[in-house]
């Protein structure tokens, strides 16, 4: 400890100047790329899902047995169908995992349509589904509605109705926590679900979304997109038909600032694995404006390949000259940069912590969920320490793009020791009681600044003399 303690006061003086991107690729919470888990849920003899590598895993839950038109039972979710999906979840949470769930009734996630349940019975399911979901607000990013049609992208199947899926929607929010936030597959359903009827008008900055969104209140605030075509055409394969781009990309500009955006690059309805949209060019521009966070890692391939075959240009900028897939792969979510840190030491005589914090999210969203956030002060002797909750730091506002200072000043429970001290940061993922290691923010900083037993993150060092 007191060589770490050491080796950070040599590279992070007390006034230290901007600093850079390490360019590093990290595996922070609730962003990037996702890898899938698939638990098929029966009436009996179930077992949780194996959890897919990664911090952030997509579980698609098979629910086609209790559905006759996919081959099961017309009936409930059984006790021990439930109980499987609360020990996956519970497994995810013991392993610092975060999760996105998609249910469907299509069997093995295939492509097959009209193999829904009567609505009532599709609505049961999801409010005994919400039940388990309320118990792990920490495990889960989000939820993708799904349950309609070939693979739960809600398209193909007769019962797939505006009127259907405004039911499904409001089951689902009734039976979940407000934290939690649930993805339609196109902004048509969002637009209908809120009665805006011009195609438009879904535009974030329209006078009638204003209004419907102010009746709606909270839930008005939970409702966001998963896009299983993304970039494969003009219209991504259909997202943006009804509700166009530009309305579209407009309105996540604002929505995608509180709810989780993403879903499957694919390659170009053409055929080819590029066209004009799922280029690295493409995705560049429009990320940033719809705050990407997550994509499949899985699909598609032959665009991944396109993209690290490609160069990111952008004169002046940091990432200027990586390979596409890299910048890809750091930018989806937030990226927090720590610019500058100092702590001011003439205010330690007065029995106060003043630090001054610069960070600079440089990725295409900003942090979604709620993080604690603490300043851990550790002596060169590696033994002393001091923990400092810092509770009116929202990492939430730091926005996509932005760049802003934070300023802690904080009573100290008792006169720091003499000597030489490292101040750090941690943003620790509430809840994830029983993880061995709580998921926290890394900044994209060296390697050195980084203490991952403690989820730490080096800022500065100080003396007192």
């Amino acid at each position: 400890m007191l060589a770490a303690v050491l080796l950070c006061a040599t590279l992070f003086p007390c006034a230290a100047a901007e600093r850079a991107d390490s360019l590093q690729t990290l595996q922070n919470p609730e962003r990037g790329f996702y890898r899938t888990s698939g638990l098929r849920l029966k009436a009996e003899g179930n077992a949780p899902a194996p959890l897919a590598g990664g911090p952030l895993v997509h579980l698609r839950v098979d629910l086609s047995c209790f559905s006759s038109a996919a081959g099961g039972e017309d009936a409930p979710l059984t006790p021990d169908a439930l109980s499987a999906l609360d020990a996956t979840l519970r497994a995810a949470r013991t392993a610092g995992k975060g999760v996105i769930i998609r249910c469907c009734y299509a069997p093995a996630f295939s492509g097959k349509k009209n193999i829904e349940p009567p609505q009532k019975l599709l609505q049961q399911h999801l409010r005994q589904l919400g039940a388990v979901y309320s118990r792990y607000p920490d495990v889960i990013v989000c939820l993708e509605l799904g349950m309609f049609g070939p693979w739960g992208e809600m398209h193909s199947s007769a019962c797939c109705t505006q009127e259907n899926v405004n039911a499904a929607l409001e089951t689902l929010l009734d039976a979940t926590p407000p934290s939690l936030t649930v993805n339609l597959r196109t902004p048509q359903y969002v637009a209908g679900w809120l009665g805006l009827r011009a195609p438009g008008a879904l535009d974030g900055t329209s006078p009638a979304y204003t209004a419907v969104m102010k009746s709606m209140g909270r839930n008005g605030l939970r409702v966001g997109l998963y896009n299983d075509g993304y970039l494969g055409s003009s219209s991504d394969l259909g997202t943006f038909a009804a509700v166009p781009r530009a309305a579209g990309v407009a309105w996540l500009q604002e929505a995608a600032t509180r709810t989780f955006y993403g879903g499957e690059a694919v390659a170009d309805a053409s055929g080819a694995s590029q066209g004009n949209f799922n280029t690295l060019a493409y995705l560049a521009k429009e990320a940033p404006l719809t705050h990407t966070s997550y994509l499949n890692f899985e699909w598609n391939q032959r665009v991944h390949r396109a993209w690290e075959a490609d160069t990111y240009y952008e004169q002046g900028a940091e990432y200027d000259g990586q390979n596409g897939l890299k910048y890809v792969t750091d930018h989806l979510g937030y990226r927090l940069v720590l610019r500058r840190a100092v702590v001011k030491t003439k205010a330690l005589r007065n029995g106060r912590l003043k630090l001054e914090l610069c960070l600079e999210n440089v990725g295409f969203a900003p942090v979604i969920k709620t993080k604690e956030a603490e300043i851990v002060l550790t002596h060169a002797d590696g033994r002393t320490t001091c923990v400092l909750p810092w509770k009116s730091l929202d990492i939430r506002t730091l926005g996509s793009g932005e760049k802003k200072v934070f300023r802690l000043s904080a009573s100290l429970p008792e006169p720091l020791k003499r000597g030489r001290w490292v101040a750090h940061l941690r943003l620790r993922c509430p809840g994830y009681e029983g993880a061995a290691h709580p998921p926290c923010i890394r900044l994209a900083d060296i390697s050195e600044a980084w203490n991952e037993q403690e989820g730490t993150n080096a800022l500065c060092t100080f003396s007192v003399p």
